[in-house]
């Protein structure tokens, strides 16, 4: 039945976006290790994102000590919404224990629905819609704030330095950052700003972004970081404006702002930053440990159900943020962790959670 519903979900998604060929792991399953499969976007437009986090969870394997013994496959989704939901499939077909997401997904029905189809635990390390209540809940396991919590965190500072008074939403119009941009247009409407987004070409913006930064107080650029970097980079010093990135930022995105002479801000976790590591790194790593304490502490033999009763029973102390779950919390980061980073040249700072009170 699980095999059907699951080979439903990849014929939905087939139709809306022709998969292209999925590279197969090629597991020799292990009875006594615990066997996560890892989907990131490793050869798109995302790959800066997923080849932070594979090094993340490398780095945490290598570390790692005692049992269980975790194996990890990783496989690479870019190309869309019907690659990952084929290859969630073949996670299920080669018998994995969980599924670890960490590709920029949207958290809509069709993905919900695969993941209620393949009845074993999936962690998702970046923001996405609050799976709690939905098709998937009882499967899916949010470790990033959601989607509409960054956006609030993201208003709340602006408005709280007096900074929505002009205020620009430039974006590159990409279909992955959708989610993004709505939450975010949201909370800046429930802030008492209306607008819309500027579309731009990332890749021939700079002189738009220049002159955005110095025309208004603020600007936000929903969607992953690594887009912007070109347009934002070359911003002059004496620019008053605040730019406001994605919680989709690496440390190779900031390398790459390095010249960037006007303030700029992210939200991100405060308890990864005061440890000098990057949020999405530290995700990606605690998603690896949360699984392997669930796992070390369901009834034996571990089952799909046995593990998911064991996670959402779980608080966990990550390098992230705490991450407590329950039968109606699916999204388990705590909130107190969010906050807006800031780096800047000039000041030679380095996510840094942000000041308060500057209005």
């Amino acid at each position: 039945m699980r095999a059907l519903a699951l080979a439903a979900a990849v014929l939905l998604a087939a139709c809306q976006t022709p998969p292209p060929a999925v590279p197969t792991p090629t597991p020799t399953r292990d009875p006594n290790a615990l066997e996560v499969t890892v989907l990131l976007d490793l050869s798109g437009p995302d790959a800066a994102l997923g080849s932070t986090q594979r090094a993340a969870m490398q780095a945490w394997s290598d570390r790692r000590t005692g049992t269980p013994r975790v194996r990890v496959g990783y496989v690479d989704v870019a190309g869309g919404e019907a690659r990952l939901i084929l290859a969630l499939k073949r996670a299920v077909d080669e018998r994995a224990d969980a599924v670890v997401i960490g590709a920029h997904v949207r958290y809509g029905e069709l993905v919900a629905q695969a993941v209620a189809a393949a009845a074993l635990p999936v962690l998702f390390t970046l923001p996405i819609a609050d799976p709690s209540g939905g098709p998937g809940a009882r499967w899916a396991f949010a470790l990033a704030p959601t989607a509409d919590a960054v956006a609030e965190a993201v208003a709340d500072d602006a408005d709280a330095r007096g900074l929505l008074g002009a205020a620009l939403v430039l974006s590159d119009g990409a279909a992955s950052g959708a989610a993004e941009r709505l939450a975010l247009l949201g909370a800046l409407r429930r802030h008492g700003l209306v607008t819309a987004p500027l579309v731009i070409d990332p890749r021939e913006g700079q002189r738009l972004v220049r002159v955005a930064a110095v025309a208004a107080r603020s600007v936000f650029f929903p969607g992953t970081t690594a887009a912007y970097t070109a347009a934002t980079s070359g911003v002059p010093p004496t620019t008053p404006a605040t730019l406001y990135l994605s919680y989709l930022t690496t440390d190779a995105d900031l390398l790459a702002l390095r010249d960037a002479g006007t303030v700029v801000s992210w939200p991100g976790s405060r308890a990864a930053a005061d440890a000098g590591v990057n949020t999405i790194a530290a995700t990606a790593g605690d998603a690896l440990a949360i699984v392997a304490a669930a796992y070390a502490r369901a009834e034996a033999p571990v089952t799909g159900e046995r593990l998911r009763l064991a996670l959402e029973t779980l608080t966990f102390s990550g390098v992230a943020t705490r991450y407590t779950f329950a039968p109606d919390r699916r999204a388990g980061a705590a909130l107190d962790d969010l906050a807006l980073l800031r780096w800047s040249a000039a000041a030679g700072a380095y996510a840094v959670p942000a000041p308060r009170n500057e209005r």
